[in-house]
């Protein structure tokens, strides 16, 4: 509707500066889709060596068990004592 109005165009047609910028943007997604193909594969790599045992985040595992550990114990513990205490 404004374009009626508007006398002037509002882009210059220039065939190389066009091909110029077509190339870059196609350049840039591919670079763009490689890196994020790369970190996809390197992610599944380290899920397989989580999986297995192999990673180095064996640490946080052993700290998960032992707090839940602690939280069996004390609320067994707390049961036991208001057990006790009804009889």
């Amino acid at each position: 509707m404004l374009s009626c109005f508007i006398k002037k165009p509002l882009f210059i047609n220039n065939n190389s500066l066009a091909d110029y910028c077509m190339k870059s943007t196609q350049e840039s997604i591919k670079r763009m889709v490689e890196k994020n193909d790369l970190k996809k594969k390197n992610e599944k790599m380290k899920n397989i060596l989580n999986e297995h045992g192999n990673s180095n985040n064996n640490n946080n595992n052993k700290e998960i068990n032992f707090y839940r550990i602690i939280a069996f114990l004390s609320i067994s513990s707390l049961a036991f004592l208001y057990y006790k205490r009804i009889k």
